[in-house]
């Protein structure tokens, strides 16, 4: 009984030693919350509204507790927004995480190596191994858009359900290297992120240069799903706090409409 208390306290501990990592980023939160809530009462009016579609590519450094298993990785993404004349913009995204190598690549498939450090093939050559980050993020935004000479900027923020895991792939056909065994290794979490949004967005009178370029950053806590790491051959239960910053830029299909305005002369 008393084994078990203490093992609760432990947890608890480091709960809680995780929440106070993930309280550091509530100041620049509420700063960054601060400036957009005051920009937006200033902002110009862009006198366009309709739909944006989104099709971009980005970079970003995995932080906090993600950081320690990936290395920098590469995301593609989609959004489509709606933009109301009054410079709001409300949508829908959804990026495709990838590319990220594996920090602990080779040890999390030790115990299926050769003492030559070879994996073997169903047909008895030696395979080949690929393990890296695959994830999405899907989620709502809201931006607003303030005119600057020669474009525009977007400040907002947006709120996704972030799904990431490791991806393994081999060559020849390695038994313990398909499903359902992979599922033991693939680390796969999930959970709710934040992300502000700042960028610099250009749409081209005559339609053909049309595009947006900016920050790719947030934060996310995050829980594993199997419950159980097979790289350290423990339980995983605790809460994770994944963090990430990079650039991202998109080409943009904009279907705008500029609202008319009647003028009264005295």
């Amino acid at each position: 009984m008393q084994q078990k208390l203490r093992k609760n306290q432990i947890n608890d501990m480091k709960y809680f030693r995780g929440y106070l990592r993930s309280m550091r980023s509530l100041p620049f939160i509420f700063a960054f919350a601060l400036v957009f809530c005051s920009l937006s009462g200033v902002a110009q009016n862009p006198q366009a509204k309709g739909q944006l579609i989104h099709v971009g590519a980005g970079s970003f450094l995995p932080l906090g507790d993600w950081g320690k298993s990936f290395k920098s990785s590469l995301s593609m993404s989609t959004a489509l927004d709606h933009q109301w004349a009054n410079g709001w913009i409300l949508g829908l995204q959804a990026d495709f995480l990838h590319a990220g190598k594996l920090k602990q690549g080779p040890a999390l498939i030790e115990h299926l190596m050769t003492s030559e450090g070879e994996i073997l093939a169903n047909d008895g050559s030696y395979g080949s191994l690929q393990a890296e980050l695959r994830g999405s993020i899907i989620g709502p935004r809201l931006m607003h858009v303030f005119k600057v000479p020669y474009g525009e900027w977007l400040v907002g923020f947006s709120v996704g359900y972030l799904r990431h895991k490791v991806g393994i792939f081999s060559s020849g056909g390695v038994p313990l290297l398909e499903s359902p065994y992979t599922e033991g290794l693939d680390q796969l979490h999930h959970g709710i992120s934040l992300s502000p949004i700042l960028s610099y967005r250009y749409l081209d009178p005559a339609g053909r240069i049309n595009f947006q370029i900016g920050l790719d950053a947030g934060f996310a806590q995050t829980q594993s799903i199997r419950g159980y790491n097979h790289f350290n051959r423990q339980p995983d239960t605790d809460i994770k706090f994944d963090q990430w910053v990079g650039l991202r830029a998109a080409w943009i299909l904009p279907l705008l409409k500029v609202e008319d305005r009647i003028k009264y002369y005295q």
